[in-house]
């Protein structure tokens, strides 16, 4: 017995250590919760089309984005806060899940609706269990970028440089839409074989203000796609037409964040965006 244990032991402390990962980051059941609810928002004069993108799109070089799933098992990404009690993360990490979480720490938030763009892979919810400082929406893409949140869900953070645009389409979702491509310049972890997890995570500025989301990856390349900021503004625009899906407190008092980010500082910056719960993870429920 004691040889077998003794042989055996380093195989335990593996076996428990990803048995309490998987356990930690299973959200409490305690109480009834039904399935999270997904809405399409509303098409208006300022949607742009598929068919639009056809044509507007034409000149670009084209990718394609395997969006389809079983679902046959549980998984996470990346969420982050842009105000009014509204969190932004990629379609494909929260589509066709039963049960949508917000993870803080020990304690997980259960998404009941999530508003779905219907010619990109954005979706947007609403959350006011946690109130951090929000992000703000960039004016204008910068040259050079930063990303946080969850690759491999466990915390990571990259420093990007814009490299041009592409045109992507998600059959399975029936979307086609302009991505800003980024090369990676650094990463942290540095040994991290892929970005999966970091998917629905911002890419923002120096100072902060959000470039997009976190999309897409190319491995052997080392880019990133990323969703453009007109995507975003568009859906959070749309959601001022679901009366249903928004859960504003009007009393509720939104911190603006304030970064001066570069590459010798910004896995500090990624780190305390994490910390003050700015950036997310988000678990999806098969």
């Amino acid at each position: 017995m004691y040889s077998f244990v003794k042989n055996n032991f380093y195989l335990f402390i593996a076996f428990f250590t990803v048995s309490w990962a998987i356990i930690n980051n299973i959200p409490s059941n305690e109480g009834a919760t039904t399935n999270t609810k997904y809405l399409f928002a509303k098409e208006d004069e300022n949607f742009i089309t598929k068919q639009k993108n056809e044509i507007n799109l034409r000149n670009l070089n084209r990718y394609r984005l395997n969006t389809k799933s079983s679902r046959n098992q549980s998984s996470s990404g990346t969420a982050f806060y842009l105000g009014n009690n509204l969190w932004m993360t990629a379609r494909h990490v929260i589509n066709e899940c039963k049960e949508v979480y917000l993870k803080n720490d020990n304690e997980n938030f259960f998404i009941e609706k999530i508003l779905i763009h219907p010619n990109s892979d954005l979706a947007l919810f609403s959350n006011n269990n946690l109130i951090p400082e929000k992000f703000e929406i960039g004016k204008e893409i910068s040259k050079i970028a930063f990303s946080s949140g969850y690759p491999a869900g466990n915390p990571g953070d990259v420093a990007l440089e814009f490299a041009g645009f592409m045109a992507m389409e998600a059959r399975s979702y029936n979307i086609l839409e302009k991505h800003s491509i980024y090369a990676v310049l650094e990463k942290n972890p540095r040994n991290l074989l892929s970005f999966g997890g970091i998917s629905g995570g911002p890419a923002f500025d120096s100072s902060g203000n959000i470039n997009g989301v976190v999309v897409a990856e190319f491995t052997r390349r080392g880019l990133l796609g990323v969703v453009g900021i007109d995507q975003i503004n568009w859906l959070l625009s749309a959601s001022n037409n679901h009366s249903d899906f928004l859960n504003i407190n009007s009393s509720t008092e939104f911190n603006l964040i304030n970064l001066e980010i570069n590459r010798k500082n910004y896995l500090k910056k990624g780190a305390e965006l994490r910390r003050n719960k700015s950036i997310s993870k988000v678990i999806c429920l098969a």
